[in-house]
C-alpha cells in the first residue's frame, strides 16, 4: 500500500531512468549538493562577463540554469573555448550561451534516444514472450518512452516561453 507521495517518487524514479537528461523535480536531493556547485558556476559567469566586457541577459542565464549544475559548468568551458578562440571578444555574450546550451540539449536528447533505441532491441524479445495467449499488452516499453517523451517535450516548450 503506497500513498501520494512513494507514488510520485516511483514516477520520478521511472522518469529518470527512462530520460537521464530530464530534471525530474519530485524532491530536492539536487539541492543540497548544489550550493558550493552553484556558487561556482554564478563566479565562472561572472570572471566571463567581466572579460568579455558583455552582459547575459535573463533568458540565456534560465537556459544556462535550465540543467544540472555539472551540465552548466559543462556549458561555460565550452563558452570560454568559443570566446578565447575568437581572440577573447564577444559582442553577443547571451546568443552563444544560448546556442552552446541548445546544442548540449540536443546532444542529450539524441544520446537517451540512442540509449532508448539500444534497449528496445532487447525488450522486444521479452515482450513477445510475454504476450503467448495471443493479446497485445496496452502499455508496451515503446508506448511508455513515447509518451514520456511528448511530456517531456511539451513541458520543454512550456518552459522555454515562461
Amino acid at each position: 500500500e503506497t500513498d501520494a507521495g512513494g507514488c510520485a517518487e516511483t514516477i520520478a524514479c521511472t522518469l529518470k531512468a527512462l530520460f537521464p537528461h530530464a530534471k525530474v523535480r519530485a524532491g530536492s536531493e539536487d539541492d543540497a549538493a548544489a550550493g558550493p556547485e552553484k556558487e561556482e558556476v554564478e563566479k565562472r559567469v561572472q570572471l566571463l562577463q567581466e572579460s568579455t566586457q558583455s552582459e547575459i541577459d535573463e533568458r540565456a542565464l534560465s537556459s544556462l540554469w535550465s540543467g544540472s549544475t555539472s551540465k552548466a559548468m559543462e556549458v561555460l568551458q565550452r563558452v570560454e573555448e568559443l570566446v578565447e578562440a575568437q581572440g577573447g571578444t564577444c559582442r553577443n555574450l547571451s546568443s552563444m550561451l544560448q546556442s552552446v546550451c541548445r546544442k548540449m540539449e540536443r546532444k542529450m536528447i539524441a544520446d537517451a534516444k540512442a540509449k532508448a533505441a539500444e534497449g528496445e532491441a532487447g525488450d522486444d524479445a521479452a515482450r513477445k514472450h510475454k504476450q503467448d495467449d495471443g493479446k497485445e499488452e496496452y502499455w508496451t516499453v515503446k508506448r511508455i518512452e513515447r509518451i514520456a517523451e511528448q511530456c517531456f517535450e511539451t513541458w520543454y516548450e512550456a518552459d522555454r516561453w515562461r
